[in-house]
């Protein structure tokens, strides 16, 4: 049997690439260096322990094990030393979660508390405690970090830690000066205090600069350089791409000072709390035990004692500081309690903060190898059709430029081999069984505000999206904005381990201060937008507009520009079907006609578009001016022109039409009036192109992107004296006119299935990258 079992592992090793055994080899020297680490650390801890309390040892075994009992009615403060343990633990793990949510926007409790403890658990078995920051960087990246994420959120942790333990000292060495009676033990503790604080503190301080980061890669190229190595392009590559990641996350951070101020509180609980269990080991002693009166025992005496020791200790280079420890704190505790108790007292304290770290953080290890091996096993899925699902806080019967980007995604991929299903919000005013779309609509309950033009989906992922993403697995999740229903891709994509890219479309300053009007929200707010973009996989925006607007809002991560298209073609209609589509929409052809489309809110400068065509009007009355549209401020804009004394003259058009019917309105217009600066996409601007009529445009916006001035549209400074004498003189010469909007019609306009072949390429290169940051997940 035995040698059967030889022979099938001969096998296998005999299977194995060159590189696969190197490998394996590697991997089973790291397991049993673990090993010896533990098992040293655990050997030297017994025997300093012995030493250090040889003298107060009890005469035998027995007399040893007959004090055990008398701890338990002191149960209280056996409790508190628990609970002093707990609460370091918990200040420890919130302080890893705050700074993982403050780089990539999502909260991770569990993987936080488990980096706190199996990085303790290589402190404790390395010299000097410089395990635990290379594996937290290595569990972090399981984290959706990239590895400059992961290094900046474990330097930063450390960093504060660091800092906070220095003020710790700092209030301590003042309160109580003379707490150790030898001067030689206050001096060694101050130095220990200053390399465990003032060092790092300053090294890593040298990390946050920009030259300093340039520097350490034109010495690491020079060093590959002089080494010949052979790999040397790569590590190269790999050196300079690692800087990138981490100067990006640092940049993040500069924009989250304030998890600062919850960060160093948590550090500086975490320490006082870890300090003040050997109090509570003592005062579990019984008060007939203790060498002087319970009353007598100062909690902040004993932390600051405890303070002096660990400074002591950390010039002592043994794995986690062992050794030096337990000689420290010996003398701590024989100033209280001696005999058999103290010898209980000692353990008590070092279960809690040595042997504890050690059990869990070696279960811990050992479960995540477990997982691994697991997770191999598990064979790959395969799907011919990879499915997607498309997320957006509002949809139809609602109708903007995103609701209309989202149903051209779902239907073009729906086309192709991207089965889609899109998640939006219920109306309280629409039967979701009157939905007839070409793709598959699950709609979300939602409520509805008075001041709000949206209705606003509720904050917990439905039961129907969980089902529908289990039942379907998709492949990607795409995210169109940043709100209850973005996240609940943000959600999914977490727990299914789901990439998840996210468009940003709007400009939610502007949306915001339309609402509230209040600068201080608005910011408040935006800081809620940006770290949703901060946690997904890839942000993409629709202009190069848009990703310096992302930009100026707080986002430092990498951004790919993706358009958007048109479904309109371009189309001749006959003279007999303008003049019926003319007396249907009252556009009097004779006239000079400007028109606007749009969703009709003043943040698109339609009170600019309405003032100038006022001026316009009274000076020449054959110009006209269509409105086609709906939005929350349609009855403002009405009453502005209504105030101007232009309401009636002017052509309003209901949004909700026919597409063929705009098409011909747009056809109809001799010049398309878009003075917007709002858009980060103008979809109206390519519709319109697309018919041959040219556009006027204000400078500065995303809207002026696709145009050059006087080739294939118009661009003007979006003030109503500009606007108004550039009409005059694009009027003033109509064959110019007229070539223009031809010129609009073959250099603007994208149609749908020519950005969705690039969707598709992304979403199966971001898939793939995906994957490979999966694997070290596993």
């Amino acid at each position: 049997m035995r040698l059967a079992f030889m022979n099938k592992q001969a096998k296998k090793i005999s299977q194995l690439t060159p590189e696969e055994i190197k490998n394996r080899n590697r991997k089973r020297l790291k397991r049993m260096l673990g090993w010896i680490l533990i098992s040293i650390s655990l050997v030297i801890v017994g025997v300093v322990m012995y030493l250090a309390l040889k003298d107060d040892m009890p005469a035998n075994i027995g007399d040893f094990f007959a004090v055990f009992g008398t701890f338990f009615p002191q149960w209280p403060y056996l409790l508190g030393a628990v609970g002093m343990l707990f609460i370091g633990v918990f200040a420890s793990m919130l302080r890893f979660n705050f700074l993982i949510h403050a780089s990539n926007g999502r909260w991770y409790p569990k993987d936080s508390l488990r980096a706190h403890i199996i990085g303790k658990y290589y402190d404790f078995i390395t010299p000097y405690s410089i395990g635990g920051e290379p594996y937290q960087i290595y569990h972090l990246r399981k984290c959706h970090l990239t590895s400059g994420q992961a290094s900046s959120v474990t330097l930063i942790n450390l960093y504060t830690s660091r800092l906070a333990f220095l003020f710790v000292c700092i209030g301590l060495f003042i309160a109580f000066p003379f707490v150790v009676e030898e001067d030689w033990v206050r001096i060694l503790s101050i130095i220990g205090a200053l390399l465990t604080t003032l060092l790092p503190c300053t090294w890593m301080s040298l990390t946050f600069s920009r030259r300093f980061s340039n520097l350490v890669v034109r010495v690491s190229h020079r060093l590959i350089d002089r080494l010949k190595l052979k790999k040397g392009t790569i590590y190269k590559e790999k050196i300079y791409n690692f800087v990138q990641e981490y100067k990006q996350a640092i940049a993040i951070f500069k924009g989250h000072k304030e998890v600062l101020f919850v960060v160093i509180p948590l550090a500086i609980i975490a320490h006082l709390a870890f300090l003040a269990v050997p109090y509570f080991a003592i005062m579990a002693v019984p008060s007939s035990e203790l060498l002087i009166s319970p009353n007598s025992i100062n909690f902040f005496q004993v932390v600051a004692e405890c303070m002096y020791a660990i400074n002591f200790t950390a010039i002592v280079p043994t794995p986690g500081g062992i050794g030096g420890a337990e000689f420290s704190f010996t003398e701590i505790f024989k100033g209280y309690v001696d005999g058999s108790y103290l010898l209980w007292a000692m353990l008590v304290w070092r279960f809690l903060t040595f042997y504890l770290y050690i059990i869990v953080g070696l279960i811990l290890v050992i479960i995540s190898a477990g997982f691994k091996k697991r997770a191999k096993n598990h064979p790959k899925i395969h799907l011919e059709k990879p499915a997607t699902f498309q997320f957006i806080d509002n949809f139809y019967p609602f109708i903007d430029g995103v609701v209309k980007v989202v149903d051209n995604y779902a239907i073009e991929l729906n086309k192709g081999d991207y089965p889609t299903t899109v998640i939006g919000p219920s109306y309280h005013n629409h039967d979701a069984n009157n939905d007839h779309y070409s793709y598959p609509v699950i709609r979300v309950p939602a409520r509805k505000f008075k001041w709000l033009e949206y209705d606003i989906a509720k904050v917990h992922v439905p039961k129907a999206v969980k089902k529908a993403v289990l039942n379907q697995e998709p492949v990607i999740l795409h995210a169109h904005s940043p709100f209850f229903v973005g996240h609940y891709a943000l959600k999914l994509a977490k727990k299914y381990d789901l990439p998840l890219v996210a468009t940003f479309h709007s400009k939610y300053y502007d949306d915001f201060y339309a609402t509230c009007h209040s600068h201080l929200i608005c910011k408040l707010a935006l800081k809620y937008v940006i770290s949703f973009y901060h946690a997904c996989d890839e942000v993409w925006t629709v202009s190069n507009y848009a990703s310096e607007v992302l930009r100026a809002y707080g986002y430092h991560g990498v951004i790919k520009v993706i358009k958007n298209g048109t479904n309109y073609i371009p189309r001749e209609f006959s003279e007999e079907e303008l003049k019926t589509y003319a007396t249907k929409y009252h556009i009097d052809r004779a006239k000079k006609n400007l028109l606007f489309v749009g969703h009709l809110i003043e943040q698109k400068n339609i009170k600019l578009t309405i003032a100038t065509f006022k001026e316009l009007h009274e000076m020449d009355p054959s110009y006209a001016l269509t409105i086609l549209g709906i939005g929350g401020h349609e009855t403002q804009l009405h009453q502005y022109a209504r105030s101007l004394g232009i309401e009636n003259k002017i052509n309003w058009i209901d949004g909700q039409i026919e597409t063929d019917d705009i098409q011909v309105i747009y056809a109809l217009a001799d010049l398309f009036f878009f003075p917007s600066l709002y858009e980060t996409f103008s979809i109206v601007l390519r519709e319109a192109a697309t018919m041959k009529t040219p556009a006027l445009v204000a400078c500065g916006g995303a809207t002026a992107e696709a145009i050059i001035d006087g080739e294939n549209g118009f661009i003007a400074p979006a003030s109503l004296p500009d606007l108004k004498n550039k009409i005059i003189e694009i009027f003033a010469h109509p064959e110019k006119l007229k070539n223009v909007g031809e010129e609009a019609q073959r250099t603007i306009p994208e149609t749908w299935p020519k950005i969705i072949d690039e969707v598709a390429e992304n979403y199966e290169r971001v898939v793939k990258e995906f994957n490979v940051r999966l694997q070290v997940k596993e």
